[in-house]
């Protein structure tokens, strides 16, 4: 079975992505892209400002955009709102833990006016002591796509943990993974509560630390948990659940599982009985098709009731041989193509005096795979004046349009059928440069010409929701 590891190989590489977001900040940066239901609109998440005291003079990390026509419709979501929501006590899990600053992990569900934004991180630990952690009674947090109010998305688990544990060197209690299902309209979600049994391997009295991993899957739409499965594996690495809830796949430390939620039917995909669990660096997601009869993985094809696995009829010399790796995958709703985001190390040259300079910074390439073929069409995603460093993704439902955005603030819109750009925005972050913390000052900005608009800049454009004047310049 090679499914495992073609799968979760790649979407490792997404943790640098996650760490320089968090280090590199910048007040433009997009961390997450989704379309709305309705294919009508955009959300995207990113920087959610300095601190709480930029919070008037910043636009905003969740911004809403006319997915149509690029122009910008409504920004909210403010440091303060996450801090309200999750504080510094809680974090995401992995190695290493990371706090939630941004809002890079959003889930839309809905459309504007009346949809949701969840940020759903994929796991969540509350931090009692350095060594210590426990499992939250919420799993992330909400807003209303017509007002910027942010709640707490609870979870009544009523799962506790052998607190005992915190003093191994297993990890702790917590949340994870959790995940949504493409179309935003479920999330399953795995809480692992930590336990200490005999390991007479290693002497008479000796104890190690195990977990009970259990599964919930909860409506996203009502908030209504649909399904509870109690103890499933001793901890998770990947997951995944289908847009209709009935189904969730999970490797965990001692199997590969499909189950029916209807039934609870588990198919078992592979074993391995004597692994013992270690906290990955990232928790990945699992892919089921439409129809949610196939697991889907960037060479394989796995139909989940034959049970069989059928390798995909290209050769990896499809791939940019330029990227260094493989940092994001996506599927189109109806299988035809692959959304790929590949990694380009920067390309240092030495000059006459054998001092080293950058030729060709560190980018990113933005590919649609054909997945009976193989063949690549690369989109045109960079600039003169902005590399495309680190980006994301989504697809419409009906697989007929991309977007992609970058840290930096670059967005854009593709056709498909034709790779062409169908629009190209910027987002913006401080209102006032005057207020851009000193440690982002050092960016360079240019002043944007925007296509949409017959070539004026945005200065130029009427105020919408932060106000923009000549004095301003927009990366």
């Amino acid at each position: 079975m090679r499914f495992f590891r073609t799968k979760l190989l790649p979407t490792l590489a997404m943790t640098l992505l996650a760490s320089l977001g968090q280090a590199h900040a910048d007040d433009a940066d997009i961390y997450a892209i989704k379309f709305s239901d309705d294919g009508n609109y955009l959300v995207t998440g990113g920087y959610a400002g300095d601190k709480v005291s930029y919070d008037n003079d910043f636009s905003g990390g969740i911004k809403i955009w006319d997915a149509n026509s690029g122009a910008f419709i409504k920004g909210f979501g403010q440091l303060s709102n996450l801090n309200n929501i999750f504080g510094a006590s809680y974090g995401r899990m992995g190695v290493p833990t990371l706090p939630i600053n941004n809002f890079r992990d959003i889930v839309v569900s809905g459309s504007y006016p009346n949809g949701r934004i969840i940020v759903l991180p994929n796991s969540l630990g509350r931090f009692e002591t350095a060594s210590a952690t426990t499992a939250p009674s919420f799993i992330g947090g909400f807003f209303n796509l017509n007002s910027g109010d942010g709640q707490r998305l609870s979870l009544a688990h009523g799962e506790s943990g052998n607190k005992n544990c915190g003093k191994t060197k297993n990890p702790k209690d917590y949340i994870g993974p959790v995940v949504a299902s493409e179309n935003g309209h479920f999330a399953a979600i795995v809480v692992n509560t930590c336990r200490l049994e005999s390991d007479k391997a290693n002497g008479k009295d000796a104890l190690r630390a195990e977990y009970d991993s259990s599964m919930f899957v909860m409506d996203l739409r009502t908030f209504a948990v649909t399904k509870y499965m109690h103890n499933i594996d001793a901890g998770v690495y990947a997951l995944g659940i289908a847009n209709n809830g009935q189904r969730v796949a999970y490797v965990g430390t001692h199997s590969f599982s499909v189950v029916d939620t209807d039934t609870l039917k588990t198919r078992v995909v592979e074993e391995y009985p004597k692994a013992e669990f270690k906290m990955p660096y990232q928790f990945s997601q699992l892919y089921f098709s439409s129809d949610a009869s196939k697991l889907v993985s960037l060479r394989y094809v796995y139909d989940i009731d034959k049970g069989v696995e059928t390798q995909l009829n290209w050769k990896n010399a499809a791939l940019d041989a330029k990227a260094s790796k493989i940092t994001s995958m996506k599927v189109s709703p109806d299988m035809s193509y692959y959304l790929l985001v590949m990694q380009h190390s920067p390309l240092i040259q030495f000059d006459a005096d054998g001092q080293a300079f950058v030729k060709e910074p560190r980018h990113d390439s933005v590919g649609i795979m054909d997945a009976k073929t193989g063949k690549m069409h690369l989109l045109e995603i960079s600039d003169p004046d902005l590399a495309a460093n680190y980006c994301v993704t989504d697809i419409s439902r009906d697989s007929k349009r991309i977007a992609v955005g970058c840290l930096g603030g670059l967005l854009k819109t593709f056709d498909v059928a034709t790779g062409k750009t169908l629009w190209e925005n910027r987002n913006v972050g401080y209102k006032n440069r005057n207020v851009i913390p000193d440690h982002l000052k050092q960016v360079r900005y240019t002043p944007f010409q925007d296509k949409t608009t017959g070539g004026q800049s945005i200065a130029a454009l009427p105020a919408m929701f932060w106000q923009i004047d000549d004095s301003i310049a927009v990366r």
